[in-house]
């Protein structure tokens, strides 16, 4: 028994348990309700399933979006075949969709179909359908937005639009004085939402638009990590100031595309904005000059679910490619130099290789300094999420969650408050400084530094031994 009905009450279901043989299976297509009474279908041992929509292989990322197939052996009916069956009974003539039609109506003429459709035009029907003139097609369509005046250094163009762009970037772009020119992305409405809110002159249809267009200076990408890297090459080349959201790149393949499309002039800065945050600011100072170093950084991150796609090492990375990152980038900053070595190791998780772990600890010797790096994801979320530490020359620092900063030195305290701050607005101001000349550009060679000491962390948790650097 085929149950297709969809109902917020079980009556459908009781109808086919009433329907169905003894011993005869119930499968669920539809969305009605399925807690009913035990007894019949006890009394006639009845066996229920239910349909995933199009059949195996429906919400799993790896058959969906990665093309990997479930054998025949063990799944035979997956979702792709079942359509192929169905259009192997169309083909045949044994399935005629066209019987499942009963009125066309040009799309001017919609309400007559509404009529139809409400039984209002005295004819049954089935299945309605509303045609476009051909013309329309396959016409490329920009949607243009209120014209604004777009000075070309700063005019900006935005890829990717999702929640961290919405509630981060756009308003630290906005907050820096960007003239926002186009934006793209995966799903063109909510680039349009975009647009809208944030004042956008016109949505772009593709990534290709944006890197062609000349009233745009600069690229900010904020797509999904396996994106970041072919995108920001591609914007390098294109001639565009670039600002990539971490992390840079995933994996040497990636990062040396973008070294290939660096030149004399490029700009080129990535999202790693706890090195611009006030209290480091203010590190920086206390410390300058001040060499051996001992920096200790703990970050209680907190669980991510099984499935989230961070966890998927060619899509996130991993939480250390993909987060721990950022970590990196900040003792590299403070160390003041290039790493000499580093090692690390991981907590392991089941299904999961090393360098996805959730938790992990690496050790990173500078010429100067070494530093802790200790990683979390199954602490308690009420311990402050990041905490940091740094002693040398007879001072002593404490900067925890990016609101309180300890400074010891003779003996004394020293004390700074302020609302939490990562370093988003200060970083983007940075950015749109040097695409207009005003400040020079942080050197490129210091992202790309940063994230070969990521992936030199990455090695030592599948290897477990000490990678060397060349400092």
């Amino acid at each position: 028994m085929l149950l297709c009905a969809s109902s917020p009450s079980t009556d459908p279901l009781e109808l086919a348990v009433e329907l169905t043989r003894d011993r005869g299976r119930i499968v669920v297509v539809g969305e009605t309700r399925i807690d009913i009474d035990r007894a019949p279908m006890y009394e006639k041992e009845l066996e229920l399933r239910m349909s995933r929509s199009y059949g195996p292989g429906r919400y799993d990322r790896e058959y969906e979006e990665r093309g990997r197939d479930l054998p025949p052996g063990y799944v035979r009916w997956t979702e792709q075949r079942n359509m192929e069956a169905f259009l192997d009974l169309a083909a045949s003539g044994r399935v005629s969709p066209a019987e499942l039609t009963t009125h066309r109506f040009p799309v001017d003429d919609a309400a007559k179909a509404y009529d139809v459709l409400t039984g209002h035009g005295g004819a049954r029907s089935f299945g309605i359908l509303l045609e476009y003139p051909a013309s329309l097609a396959h016409r490329p369509h920009t949607v243009r937005l209120a014209a604004r005046p777009v000075v070309r250094e700063t005019g900006v163009g935005l890829v990717g639009a999702g929640a961290f762009a919405r509630s981060t970037l756009l308003p630290s772009l906005m907050a820096a004085g960007a003239s926002l020119v186009a934006v793209t992305s995966e799903t063109g409405l909510t680039a349009a939402d975009v647009a809208s809110r944030f004042g956008f002159a016109r949505v772009a249809d593709s990534v290709a638009d944006v890197l062609d267009d000349d009233t745009i200076g600069a690229v900010v990408i904020a797509t999904r990590h396996s994106s970041h890297a072919a995108l920001a090459a591609a914007a390098l080349r294109a001639g565009k100031a670039t600002f990539v959201e971490k992390p840079l790149a995933l994996d040497r393949s990636e990062l040396a595309e973008i070294e290939a499309a660096l030149s004399h002039d490029s700009v080129l800065m990535v999202g790693f904005n706890r090195r611009f945050a006030p209290h480091v600011t203010r590190l920086r100072d206390v410390f300058d000059g001040v060499g051996d170093l001992v920096l200790t950084m703990r970050v209680n991150a907190g669980p991510l679910a099984d499935d989230h796609w961070l966890h998927d090492p060619q899509e996130g990375g991993g939480r250390l490619l993909g987060e721990g990152c950022h970590f990196v980038d900040l003792l590299a900053t403070l160390a003041g130099g290039f790493a000499v070595h580093a090692h690390a190791s991981a907590v392991p998780q089941r299904g999961r290789p090393l360098e996805c772990s959730d938790s992990f600890s690496g050790q990173i010797r500078f010429p100067h300094a070494v530093a802790d790096l200790v990683y979390s994801g199954s602490g308690d979320t009420g311990l402050p999420k990041e905490r940091l530490e740094v002693l040398g020359g007879g001072i002593s620092a404490v900067l925890d969650d990016f609101c309180r900063l300890d400074v010891y030195r003779g003996g004394r305290r020293k004390t700074w408050r302020s609302r939490r701050d990562k370093g988003h607005r200060a970083t983007i101001a940075r950015f749109l400084a040097a695409v207009r000349a005003e400040v020079e550009a942080p050197r490129a060679e210091t992202y790309l530094a940063s994230t070969e000491l990521t992936f030199a962390l990455a090695d030592s948790l599948r290897t477990g031994e000490v990678v060397e650097l060349s400092g």
